[in-house]
């Protein structure tokens, strides 16, 4: 900051303390003008920061979409400026976005990219990927690999931090994973030692633990004393009714085991009482949250579109596809992807992987656009193509024709030329199916044409 005017030193000052202190209003309406002012004078690093910033933000109030969104936008700049910090940053936060939209996957793509920065140039974020790649391992039931990290994640902490602090998230996630394992005395301990720094704690931290001690109930075959927790925990915060729904539900579980019908519908009644009220405080603080930095008309288009390449998204395939599937009775679904991604990914690094995505999204679309076919970023470097017809013969030529006019095209990263190789699956039929159905015949046969010969159009009748 040392050669920034006095003004715009005094803005970078209070975009910070508005985001620390979460001032949410504030730094929206200040971020962009401090953005626009930093690039003039070629700050990178601040520039960085506060993009991260922006998107962490979006992230927080649930604008999953909008965070996406700013990444996307700016993961040339990043790749190119950043510190290896604020690329480690930048690649948790992608991950705790793919997380929160389920796509693991994805998720753990990113988280393994940020290991990798973090063991080779910078040890002190490993506390934070390590538990992040627990609770990857945990979801997918993976109890050895979570248990391994969490480990790992304890030890940095505990060779990072002061002497007597503790981690009580590290420490919850631990328990957690002991109790999959059937270790219960060991979980015990663990809770115990939460429970007496939680005491005057009503935050996340208490919900998670009374989560997991219900659930350590629970594995006892103490489901009596479960029920009596979560009635008394309710009880106690009966205005925060986000925290309250995830009670009711597990309340709701052990209700059918344990209590009459009808105190197990009356529970079922709270529960839906309960997550109206969520829904209503949902709307209401997006809304409050959004209005005032967001141009509420775009949102929806913006909900829709796949950030990297501009095109449609999932969300829009779930939402459009009903009424599009009317229009004819011929339909055909196509299911792409690049041959060897990864090679890309590992030869030129993930920034040349997503222009490779970008490319070909930008090379197709205009066709598809021109044929009236939906064309859908599915996830990955995966395409997905639903395109109706007057007949089987005109959908099987749109199919083979598209194939062609993909294959001749080439990718390009700095100043290099490369062929790009496509791998196609193709199912026709004259009723409709699920989005879902289709895409799952079609991958099942893109499968086949990975397995026999990769860069083919194969097509089949279902």
């Amino acid at each position: 900051m040392k050669n920034m005017n006095s003004i715009l030193k005094e803005s970078v000052i209070s975009l910070n303390d508005y985001f620390d202190t979460n001032q949410v209003d504030d730094f929206f309406q200040l971020v962009d003008q401090v953005i626009e002012q930093l690039l003039l004078e070629e700050a990178h690093e601040q520039v960085i920061h506060f993009t991260l910033c922006k998107a962490s933000l979006y992230f927080n109030v649930s604008h999953l979409t909008l965070a996406s969104q700013v990444l996307a936008e700016n993961a040339t700049y990043i790749e190119k400026y950043g510190d290896v910090a604020q690329k480690i940053r930048y690649l948790n936060t992608l991950a705790a976005i793919q997380g929160r939209n389920d796509d693991l996957e994805q998720a753990f793509m990113y988280l393994d990219r940020a290991k990798q920065l973090a063991e080779q140039y910078d040890r002190t974020h490993l506390v934070k990927i390590y538990h992040n790649l627990s609770v990857y391992y945990f979801n997918q039931q993976q109890f050895d690999e979570s248990l391994l990290y969490a480990q790992k994640s304890m030890a940095y902490f505990a060779a990072t931090r002061k002497e007597g602090t503790q981690n009580n998230r590290a420490l919850m996630n631990y328990a957690k994973i002991l109790i999959a394992m059937e270790r219960l005395e060991e979980a015990d301990e663990l809770l115990e030692i939460v429970k007496a720094q939680l005491q005057e704690d009503d935050g996340e931290s208490r919900l998670a633990w009374v989560k997991t001690y219900v659930e350590w109930l629970g594995k006892q075959q103490q489901f009596d004393k479960a029920y009596a927790v979560l009635k008394q925990e309710i009880a106690q915060h009966p205005n925060k009714h986000s925290w309250n729904k995830e009670l009711y539900e597990l309340l709701c579980s052990l209700s059918k085991k344990t209590q009459s019908k009808r105190h197990y519908f009356q529970d079922l009644k709270q529960l839906k009482q309960t997550m109206d009220l969520v829904n209503a405080d949902f709307v209401t603080t997006q809304l409050q949250s959004v209005k005032k930095y967001v141009d509420i008309e775009q949102l929806q288009k913006i909900a829709w579109c796949d950030p990297l390449t501009n095109v449609h998204n999932r969300k829009y395939l779930e939402e459009h596809y009903e009424v599009f599937s009317l229009r004819y009775h011929q339909h055909t679904v196509l299911v792409f992807d690049i041959d060897h991604f990864k090679e890309i990914n590992d030869t030129f690094g993930h920034i040349s992987g997503d222009q490779a995505i970008q490319q070909m999204a930008d090379a197709v679309n205009y066709f598809f656009e021109q044929q009236k076919a939906m064309f859908v970023r599915y996830g990955g470097d995966e395409f997905y193509v639903y395109y109706q017809g007057p007949s089987e013969a005109d959908v099987v030529a749109f199919a083979h024709y598209f194939h062609e006019t993909l294959i001749a095209e080439s990718f390009t990263y700095e100043h290099m030329t490369l062929p790009l190789s496509v791998s196609m699956g193709s199912v026709y039929a004259a009723e409709t199916h699920t989005y879902t159905e289709w895409f799952e015949a079609a991958d099942s046969v893109l499968y086949e044409v990975k397995r026999q010969k990769r860069g083919e159009l194969h097509y089949k009748t279902v």
